[in-house]
């Protein structure tokens, strides 16, 4: 079948953004779409998946989240940890919709991770996530503050998902206490801090990681094949925006 240009980007443009997480689901994810698969062979793109990850052995690591919004609750997710509520609307949209979510939830690998801590301000949340995660035989347990968690030997890293005033100065806390930390983007709020960070990350026996993790994903390595094989011809203009009004 022929393809004009603009059937070919017209079928380029539901290519899913996936995570690595979901790298079983991304690897199937150009058959699902015949027209896409053959419009991607024909230009021969062919982006590479994210690196399988390889099986963590040993003690599982011991997860802190702080600040658990919408962001934090998808990165738990991320992890292999979901709230009971979403399990439960995820079940009834499969059933009603299709939805595939939830299979994809539960195919994802294993970490060997377990989620032991929690701290926000906001009572409600903190609650969900230790009436989520807790089981017959552990409890996930609840701090006020953030250095509470970091020094209590409760983690060996936390996942920062805050206001973005506080993801330099928890992370560097962390940091300074050899706890591993991800922390959501953007990475620091003032140029200074940047500084400051790159000192704690290498003084630390920690490992620091921001949340950059859509350069891995499968849309965007396409994106960047169909650029580098001129598919798209000359590009003369790269627009960008964002909804934050702070």
């Amino acid at each position: 079948m022929k393809w004009t240009r603009r059937d070919m980007l017209k079928g380029l443009g539901g290519i899913p953004i996936l995570g690595s997480i979901w790298w079983a689901g991304a690897a199937n994810a150009l058959v699902k779409n015949k027209d896409r698969s053959e419009i991607l062979e024909q230009l021969n793109i062919q982006p590479s998946l994210p690196t399988e990850l390889q099986t963590i052995g040993g003690a599982p690591i011991r997860f802190g989240i702080i600040g658990f919004g919408i962001r934090g609750e998808q990165l738990c997710r991320a992890i292999g940890f979901a709230t009971k509520e979403w399990l439960e609307e995820m079940k009834i949209e499969e059933q009603e919709t299709g939805n595939t979510q939830l299979q994809e939830f539960l195919d994802q690998e294993k970490l060997n991770v377990q989620l032991t801590a929690v701290c926000d301000v906001f009572d409600v949340r903190a609650e969900k996530v230790v009436s989520s995660f807790s089981t017959d035989t552990f409890k996930v347990k609840r701090f006020k503050t953030h250095q509470e968690m970091i020094r209590s030997g409760e983690v060996d890293a936390v996942i920062i998902a805050t206001p973005d005033h506080w993801h330099a100065p928890m992370a560097i806390d962390a940091l300074d206490n050899n706890v591993h930390a991800y922390v959501e983007k953007p990475m620091t709020h003032t140029v200074e801090e940047t500084y400051q960070l790159k000192e704690a990350a290498e003084k630390s026996k920690a490992l620091l990681m921001v949340g950059h993790q859509h350069r891995q994903t499968l849309s965007f390595k396409t994106a960047r094949d169909i650029v580098d094989k001129g598919v798209l011809g000359h590009v003369s203009m790269i627009q960008t925006f964002t909804n934050r009004n702070d």
